[in-house]
């Protein structure tokens, strides 16, 4: 078992150690799919513990010899935001199970609460206002400026607290940031996962055309396009799930 954690929390090591083994058992789950994530509370602090998926054999060689493993990228790539300054939950450790093969990975980061994220706007109806689309462009050409491409910045893994004084935002399921020089394409892209309204698209890409300075209805364009082409390949995606599903029936 491989284990890293930061020089700042290792006091919490003794209960890190623990974790492969009390994981299935103990804790309260906020999030459980294709990984799950549990809150502990351990010497006063609440942790956040996301144990991903096992992955096939193909992938268990791949993660084992070739490449990194999602824990490991999570904590490596939160760290860098956390130099940066870019809002992220703070990192704690990551934890990789290997024996002969890659079996397992966990990652630990101190809990964040937060008020909703971006699918409040999608499922729950809520109204967004200038201050809104204001502040969250202000921080995401932040987030850009800094060479910092969120690789899924979808709905659930943007963070957001309201207050009298405006927004605060925080990026979470980090570990397929990517980290260069962003040009306007880059930057147009990443706000093709965000599956919001047409409308609040257009409003998030004209604000930050105007915080960036950029010609509005080129960035507009740009930024439609890109969740148009986006959209598609969902679409394909499903379709050939559905085909799939539907020739292994006919075939059982």
């Amino acid at each position: 078992m491989n284990i890293k954690v930061s020089n700042k929390y290792l006091n919490l090591l003794p209960f890190i150690k623990t974790i492969p083994d009390i994981f299935d058992k103990e804790g309260n789950t906020i999030y459980e799919g294709r990984n799950t994530i549990k809150t502990f509370e351990v010497d006063g602090e609440i942790l956040n513990v996301k144990s991903f998926k096992k992955p096939n054999i193909i992938n268990k060689i791949v993660y084992k010899y070739f490449r990194d493993s999602k824990a490991k990228h999570s904590y490596d790539y939160a760290s860098r935001l956390f130099d940066l300054g870019i809002s992220t939950p703070e990192p704690i450790a990551y934890i990789e199970e290997k024996d002969i093969l890659f079996s397992k990975s966990y990652y630990i980061c101190k809990h964040r609460s937060y008020d909703y994220t971006i699918w409040a706007f999608i499922e729950e109806g809520k109204k967004y206002n200038d201050l809104f689309l204001q502040d969250f462009c202000e921080f995401m050409y932040e987030v850009h400026n800094q060479g910092v491409f969120h690789n899924d910045l979808s709905p659930g893994n943007i963070l957001i607290n309201e207050n009298n004084f405006g927004f605060k935002f925080d990026l979470v399921d980090v570990n397929r940031t990517r980290f260069y020089s962003l040009d306007i394409k880059s930057r147009s892209r990443n706000f093709s996962k965000l599956y919001v309204s047409e409308r609040m698209l257009i409003d998030i890409a004209t604000s930050y055309a105007k915080i960036a300075n950029y010609n509005i209805d080129d960035f507009v364009s740009m930024t439609l396009k890109f969740y148009q082409n986006h959209m598609q390949k969902v679409r394909r995606k499903k379709l050939r799930k559905k085909i799939f599903r539907n020739l292994f029936k006919r075939n059982r």
